[in-house]
């Protein structure tokens, strides 16, 4: 036609800059125009571009209509390409092949290019409008219908993933795995995808794209040997795109292998060769990422790091629970909370937990400071300060230890995860707090004493067991202080009838 991109902008009266706007979205005016100049209706100019998202409950965009950076894996700079799709539609290209989630043509079975070979340009990143559109060809000259990707199968794992993800981007539920047995919005789904995807993409910077294949779910092709490792790793929340297809379709394909499984426990087991293929360091920056993670892929991560976490990382992280979370609470929400745990564990409890077994004050000690540092990071120093408990980290470790190695911790955890949580939504009858300051050598007065003892010299009578009053009640009340002399969290929040 020999007609100029700048020529066709113009006579449609839209903008002209080196990154229009038109491509991500259009005003309703811009529309309406376009629809009387092309007798295309206005839907169907919309649906052209990455607004047409935001109907089917993704937001691609931000309020001012430009990509929106948090969103997972979102805009890329330019645009994929199937060659064999733009050869058999005259240079058609696909809207989303502009999100990062695209990798692979399912049409095709062959995963997307992301640049050029000749000149290594990313494709329709700025626009020319100086020049006739040529949209099988790069601005450099090269065929693009004739670039060469790795053909895997059209049913191959990773054009499989590539269908999930397609469905999620066009606004489907998911059917089935995890994902389907919460309330999830399309948003979090991909969270969730993100998450694992990037934790399997950083893992190969270190360990190699076919090795995270091979570990991931055994779907790993010939060509991936080949091809470099991911430059640098990533954040587990790192919504940027991967700029590389082949890191975008390992990564999630993984994840979505991980997220096929219907409970926490089964896509923790299916991603636990990530965790055990780090060192101890890898491990805990894994850990460290489930602090600001989607709750779903931290949950499947801090299940999966379960053997490498201890006592303490059980009940940091909740690990003894169907959804195990990062720790959240500050120093400040930990000083609110001891006010609700004695110095010793309340006797009713320990009766509870170790029906079979005398519990000494060492460990009913132990079991205070194990309740506070549920979903906490206070160290064992920090809690022994707050509870004002006369121990050593040393001696809390050896019997957290101990309780870590019997057959019956899980429950145990449990139980004091459970107690944590029903004194962070009800508190206590008690201020421990306070009561832990009182003076108590001044709390009987050694008449009154004597006069138990009915050893009284004045010539009142000594009191019988009927007659003696609550000597503490009658020192709280005296202090002003409207609380039970003694009391404890209900038994039936254990939560579990084989303790004893």
């Amino acid at each position: 036609m020999g007609v100029t991109l700048g020529d066709v902008a113009r006579q449609l009266h839209l903008p002209i800059a080196a990154k229009p706007q038109w491509i991500w979205w259009l005003p309703k005016y811009q529309l309406d125009s376009l629809q009387v100049l092309t007798g295309t209706p206005a839907a169907d100019i919309a649906s052209m571009t990455l607004d047409a998202y935001t109907a089917k409950g993704l937001r691609v965009l931000t309020k001012s209509h430009e990509p929106d950076r948090t969103f997972p894996f979102g805009v890329v700079p330019g645009s994929r390409f199937c060659p064999e799709c733009l050869h058999e539609s005259s240079g058609r290209w696909r809207l989303a092949w502009r999100l990062g989630w695209s990798f692979a043509c399912t049409t095709h079975g062959r995963l997307l290019a992301d640049r050029c070979p000749s000149c290594g340009e990313n494709q329709r990143r700025r626009q020319n409008y100086t020049s006739t559109p040529m949209p099988t060809r790069c601005r450099c000259g090269c065929d693009l219908t004739s670039v060469t990707t790795i053909a895997v199968g059209s049913e191959h794992d990773v054009v499989n993933a590539q269908r999930f993800i397609d469905e999620l981007l066009n606004g489907a539920r998911p059917t089935g795995g995890v994902l389907a047995q919460q309330a999830r919005s399309l948003r979090e789904s991909l969270d969730a995808v993100r998450s694992l995807a990037n934790r399997t993409i950083n893992f190969s910077a270190r360990h190699g794209l076919a090795t995270a294949a091979s570990l991931g779910g055994g779907f790993a092709f010939d060509e991936l040997s080949a091809e470099p490792n991911p430059n640098r790793g990533r954040s587990a929340v790192n919504s940027y795109p991967s700029m590389r297809t082949v890191d975008t379709a390992v990564g999630v394909t993984a994840a979505v292998k991980v997220l096929a499984a219907e409970t926490i426990e089964e896509s923790a087991s299916r991603l636990r060769w990530l965790v055990d293929g780090q060192d101890a360091k890898g491990r805990q920056t894994e850990l460290l990422w489930c602090r600001t993670d989607d709750s779903l892929a931290a949950a499947i991560t801090i299940q999966a790091s379960r053997q490498h976490l201890g006592p303490q990382g059980d009940l940091r992280y909740r690990a003894a629970t169907l959804a195990p979370e990062a720790p959240q609470r500050t120093y400040l929400d930990d000083w609110s909370f001891a006010a609700s745990l004695p110095s010793l564990m309340w006797p009713a409890w320990c009766d509870k937990l170790f029906a079979d077994t005398s519990v000494d004050a060492e460990m009913r000690r132990a079991l205070s400071i194990a309740t506070l540092i549920v979903g906490s990071n206070i160290t064992i120093g920090g809690a022994e300060k707050l509870l004002s408990a006369r121990t050593s980290h040393r001696t809390v470790n050896r019997h957290l230890e101990l309780l870590y190695s019997l057959p019956r911790w899980n429950l145990i955890c449990a139980a004091l995860i459970n107690l944590s949580d029903y004194l962070e939504a009800h508190g206590a009858e008690i201020d421990y707090a306070r009561r832990r300051k009182l003076a108590y050598s001044a709390r009987l007065g050694w008449e009154d004493w004597l006069r138990i003892r009915g050893e009284s010299t004045d010539e009142a009578q000594p009191w019988t067991a009927l007659q003696q009053p609550d000597q503490a009640l009658v020192y709280l009340r005296g202090l002003g202080i409207d609380e039970p002399v003694e009391w404890h969290p209900p038994l039936k929040i254990i939560g579990v009838a084989d303790l004893t």
